[in-house]
Formats: structure tokens, sequence, C-alpha cells
């Protein structure tokens, strides 16, 4: 027999008269909404797409697994050294292995865009939730400062923000984060004023419940959805964001290891030693891509 599309829990029973009423929350199962993506593992390109991320969470989480290589000492006699089966990404101006070198900047770079997402996830959720709900003025104040952050290109956003913080690549997360607040906020909003027409909501309210039980109850796990797939389709902008920032100069120092700077390390060496910019180049592309491509297929 097949199952229903949603699964109905009751919230409040209440008696008016001889009649009986029942207010009800309504939900998809889950099982169909992770039937329909793990169907897409079918798809080649989205295979590739997790078997790339999930390399890059190897080298965010155990480096030492990945290279024998010390990431920040060098030998002088193989600077410069082209790709080869020793050194598969070739050596830099120092002798250092540029493989290491990005295997081990992957946590700090994987860290910092998980940071940057929580801040505008969190923070935008909240002032979506609010705005969605107060309405009248509230609404409308939340939704000009969210116009205002919307305005501004987020690396210029981002740039002013960290050059106000100060350098670093934590600082660099939260500025980055800083900038994708406005585009939380917005889809959280959408979602809230959907979700707040719907009828199980009127009847929550009209049940006595409170307003901040609603909210929180009812209407926020209801409207993450959205939230959560921009997230998950954002990963791999917040990535490439960072990246920039640290490519710019505004990362940790060297010789720490992070993509933008070795990248950035490299770019005086674009002649002799092209692989500096075009490898690491190439596996930043690589995890953009991916994230994207993993974010669009759970979005659908």
């Amino acid at each position: 027999m097949k199952q229903p599309d949603t699964i109905a829990i009751p919230l409040k029973v209440q008696r008016v008269g001889q009649r009986t009423k029942t207010a009800t929350l309504s939900f998809p199962r889950h099982s169909r909404i992770l039937d329909a993506f793990v169907g897409n593992f079918r798809q080649p390109s989205l295979a590739i797409a997790v078997a790339v991320l999930l390399l890059v969470l190897g080298w965010a989480i155990k480096p030492s697994l990945f290279t024998r290589f010390d990431p920040i000492q060098g030998d002088a006699a193989e600077r410069l050294a082209a790709p080869s089966a020793r050194h598969l990404f070739g050596t830099d101006q120092l002798g250092r292995d540029v493989l290491s070198r990005m295997i081990y900047g992957a946590g700090e770079s994987v860290r910092a865009a998980l940071l940057a997402i929580a801040i505008a996830l969190v923070v935008g959720s909240l002032l979506g939730l609010i705005a969605g709900l107060s309405g009248s003025v509230v609404d409308s104040i939340i939704m000009r400062v969210v116009d205002i952050l919307l305005s501004i290109p987020a690396l210029l956003l981002s740039i002013v923000v960290v050059t106000a913080l100060g350098f670093g690549t934590t600082k660099v997360a939260i500025a980055v984060g800083i900038s994708g607040i406005g585009e939380f906020a917005r889809v959280m909003r959408s979602s809230v004023l959907s979700i707040a027409s719907r009828k199980y909501i009127e009847s929550s309210y009209g049940l006595g419940l409170g307003h901040a039980h609603v909210a929180f109850t009812h209407v926020l796990p209801n409207a993450l959805s959205a939230v959560l797939a921009l997230a998950s389709i954002s990963f791999g902008n917040v990535i490439l964001q960072i990246a920039s920032l640290s490519f710019l100069g505004y990362g940790n120092p060297l010789p720490a290891p992070e993509w933008g700077s070795i990248i950035a390390d490299g770019r005086n060496y674009l002649v002799s030693g092209w692989w500096l910019i075009v490898l690491p180049g190439l596996v930043v592309i690589a995890v953009v891509l991916s994230a994207n491509r993993l974010g669009h297929a759970w979005n659908d």
C-alpha cells in the first residue's frame, strides 16, 4: 500500500460545544526527500562531486594521512621542481611540496567556510524570522538594512569588514559571513511569510499558543529547509571568497598554508613555475564546482 506523502501530527485538541477541534502539523516524509537525493547519484557528475568533497574533507580532518612532506619546511635542493611522481604538484621557490601545502591548507579553508556560513545562516535566519512575523515597521526597518547589504558587492563588503576587524583567516570568515547575512535573511523572510499564512499556523494562534512558541516550534523548523538549501549552494562561493581574500593578503600571514595565499605566493613564478598557480587553482575550482553541484542536487 502506498504511503502518504506527508505525516500529520496533532498539536492540540480543544472541545467547542459538541465538536472537537484538532490542529495538526504536516510535513513531507524525509524518506521521500532522501530517496530523491540518493537517486541523483546515478548521475556521474554528482558522484564525482561527492568524491572530490570527501577527499577535501579527509584532507581537512587528517592531512598527515595524505602526504609525508612538511608543508612549512622545504628542501633547497628541490626548489621549483616541476610536477613528478615524487611531487605531484611540484615544489615552490623554497622547495616545499605544493600538494602538501594544499592538503594542510584545506583544514583552514573548510573551517573558515563553515564559520562564515554559520554566521550568515544564524543571523540571517533570525532577522528573516523576526521580519516575517512582525510585519509593518519592524519588517520595513529590517528589510531596508538587508537591501543595503545586498546592494554592496559581497567581496567589497567583505574587504571593508575585514579591514575594520584586522587580518587573519578567522576574521576573513567573519567578514564573509556578514556579507552573506542579507541573502539568508531575505530567503528566510520569504519562507516565513509563506508558512505563516497556512491554516495550521492560524489554528495554533487560535488555540492560544504564544507567538514565540509558534515561531520557534512551528514556523522556524518548516522554514529552515529553504535556508539550508541556500547554505549548501553557498558553500562553494564562500570557499572562493575566502580564497580571494587570502590571495589579496587578508588571510593568515605566510608561511601558513592557505589556498588563496599559496596561489598568491606563486604569481611571481608564472613562467618558471606555472604549476604554483595552475594546479592549486584547479583544486579550488574543482571544490567550488563540486560544492555547487552537490548543493543544487540537494535543493532539487
